[in-house]
This record gives C-alpha cells, sequence and structure tokens, in this order.
C-alpha cells in the first residue's frame, strides 16, 4: 500500500528534521561572537533546553564546535574552522606556505614538512627536501604516528580534551622501545610541549629517526597545521644545541605560516614563545 504524496512529504521532513536542527545551530553559533550557552541556543532555536544541550555535545563530540558543560559557551571547533579555511583559500594554504618550508630545509639540510590534524591522523600536506642536501633525505611517508612523533605531538598537545580522551581511549601502540605508551606520562609529555612550544621525536616512531616540530597557532587560538624537521639521528652533532636553534626557527616560521592561514597577523612574542598557562589533563 502506497503513501500519499503529502504523507511521504511529511515522512521526508521529519526524518530531515534532526539534520536541519544541527545545520542550524552550527550556523547560530558561527555568526555569534564569543559563543553561546545551551540555554541561549535553546531560546534562539527554539528548542527544548535538554536538546539544545545534546546538540551542543554531539557537534563537540565531532569537533564541529568547542565547548565542554551545560555553563559552557560553544564557540566554532577547529575541524569547522579547517573546512571554512580550505574553502576560502580554496585548498591553497599548504601551496602558499610551501616558499617557508623550503626556506628552512634549504637553511638546515634537512627535510621539511607540514603537517595537518584530520581526524585523530598527522597527514603530511607538504615534504620539501633540500636543494643542495649532504646527507640521504628522509620521507615521512603520508602521514605521522600521531603519539610518536614531533609533528604529531606538536599538533596533540594543543587539541581540545575530548580528544585526547578519544586517543587515550585505547592502548597506545608501540613502535620502538623509546615510544611513550603509558597515558600519564605521555600526557605529562605534552604538556611539556606546550610549556615549551615545540616536540621532539627520538627514535620513537622508528629507530634512527628524529625530529622537531612547532605549531601553528592561528587566529582563533586553534592548531591545525605544524612545521618541522626531521632527519637521521647521527646526522646531528649535538642534538640538544640543534633543538634548541632548530626551535627558534621553526617558531619564526610557524607565525609567517599562520599569518597564511589566518587574516589576522600572529605576533610571535605573545603567541609563539609564551607557554600557554593551562594543562592538559588526563581525566
Amino acid at each position: 500500500m502506497s503513501h500519499s504524496p503529502a504523507k511521504r512529504e511529511a515522512k521526508d521532513i521529519g526524518s530531515s528534521l534532526p539534520l536541519w536542527r544541527a545545520v542550524g545551530v552550527i550556523e547560530l553559533v558561527a555568526l555569534s561572537s564569543g559563543g553561546l550557552t545551551a540555554s541561549q541556543v535553546a531560546h534562539h532555536m527554539n528548542l527544548p533546553l535538554v536538546t539544545a544541550y545534546r546538540l551542543l555535545q554531539r557537534l563537540g563530540e565531532l569537533g564541529i564546535l568547542e565547548g565542554e558543560g551545560r555553563g559552557a559557551k560553544y564557540i566554532v571547533g577547529a575541524r569547522l574552522g579547517r573546512i571554512a579555511q580550505t574553502i576560502v583559500g580554496s585548498g591553497s594554504i599548504v601551496d602558499k606556505a610551501r616558499p617557508i618550508a623550503q626556506e628552512i630545509a634549504d637553511e638546515f639540510g634537512m627535510v621539511a614538512y607540514i603537517a595537518g590534524l584530520f581526524e585523530f591522523e598527522a597527514y603530511i600536506l607538504a615534504v620539501l627536501s633540500p636543494r643542495t642536501a649532504k646527507a640521504p633525505p628522509v620521507h615521512p611517508g603520508r602521514y605521522f604516528k600521531i603519539h610518536a612523533s614531533a609533528g604529531g605531538k606538536a599538533l596533540l598537545a594543543y587539541q581540545p580534551a575530548w580528544i585526547l580522551r578519544q586517543l587515550l581511549a585505547k592502548p597506545l601502540e608501540r613502535f620502538t622501545a623509546r615510544t611513550i605508551t603509558d597515558p600519564a606520562a605521555f600526557v605529562a609529555h605534552l604538556n611539556e610541549i606546550r610549556r615549551l612550544g615545540y616536540a621532539l621525536s627520538a627514535g620513537e616512531s622508528e629507530t634512527g629517526l628524529w625530529g622537531i616540530a612547532c605549531p601553528v597557532h592561528e587566529g582563533s587560538g586553534a592548531v591545525s597545521y605544524s612545521v618541522g624537521l626531521i632527519a637521521y639521528e647521527k646526522a646531528i652533532d649535538d642534538t640538544t644545541a640543534f633543538a634548541k636553534r632548530a626551535a627558534r626557527r621553526l617558531k619564526r616560521a610557524a607565525a609567517e605560516i599562520a599569518n597564511v592561514v589566518t587574516d589576522t597577523p600572529i605576533l610571535l612574542d605573545k603567541r609563539m614563545l609564551r607557554a600557554p598557562q593551562e594543562t592538559i589533563s588526563g581525566g
């Protein structure tokens, strides 16, 4: 027995209502300045408070919005920010940042890269080999082992707490004897990265491989990209001294890349050199 066109239309509208509400909430929050609470969303969308809160929670879990707790103000999340940047820039962010990474590769005689966070993977968006390389270049592949690489850890250290909880919900895979697999130790390690403003990886993803990376702080405060150097550890005479010199240069490069990502200039001394006050909780 077939349904009438009117009944089918009513059914279609009913089935798409949750999606319509979700899109409406995203648009509402994106248009607000300073974010909205669940109560404000419920008022503007004419929704029960519990429905608005659940919608905000679900969108937060997806990284579309960010905010935790009933009284929190929800803002645009890093994932939605990345989508918006890609649309506005027509995917040209990495292309514009390539000359910056190439300059670093040539200066240090190492492979430089730009990595981006997508879902729970640190993808390699660009790899630049030095034009006058003395040592065989290292190609990091398509993506990093996110918890065992400098580029991945530089991204993870600045993500919302829900991403870290998702990552630590299952055991961290061990790749070498140096891989940090204990959750508490890993959380402490990420807090140290936030204090220093850069991440190191010495034989954590692969024996003999060494890397350093800095986060790219965007105007919204989000971190969706990292820029770094990767080489064989034996090619570096003094890794401690080299790390200090490379970190200073990479922080400047990250600030330059940030100015490509956002229209608001990022001041190096305020955003790249000062350690964040808050720390990450393992809970």
